[in-house]
């Protein structure tokens, strides 16, 4: 809430529950421009949690580490059965700290009604 204010952003709201809890919820599902995301967990989890959110051809932004590509590549299944895939990759970096990088998902298709799984099942196995 204090980044949107600010920022002084309009058309912004912050909800605060579980993410796999609105994820079902019909007035939150396929509603969102984007999801952005921080710590989260690998893409794949990422992916569940934050693609029925989006309305289609929105994006979830996702701040990532430094050695993204097998994480991209560990998250093509999930990303298949959810209807995203991985627009773009943006480099980024600290001084002195390793590159890390932003990964754009576009959700190209509507999800799947069973997405996302109960609280814990996205992180205790990943698709």
């Amino acid at each position: 809430q204090r980044v949107i204010d600010r920022l002084n952003l309009s058309d912004c709201h912050v909800i605060w529950e579980r993410i796999e809890n609105i994820g079902h919820q019909q007035e939150h599902r396929g509603v969102f421009d984007c999801v952005l995301s921080r710590a989260v967990g690998p893409l794949s989890v990422l992916a569940e949690l934050g693609l029925p959110l989006l309305k289609c051809q929105g994006r979830l932004v996702a701040l990532k580490g430094y050695d993204i590509q097998p994480e991209i590549d560990a998250a093509g299944r999930a990303l298949d059965l959810l209807h995203g895939a991985v627009e773009k990759v943006i480099p980024y970096s600290f001084v002195g700290e390793r590159g890390r990088h932003v990964v754009v998902v576009i959700k190209e298709q509507e999800t799947p009604p069973g997405y996302p799984r109960k609280p814990g099942m996205p992180a205790k196995r990943p698709l």
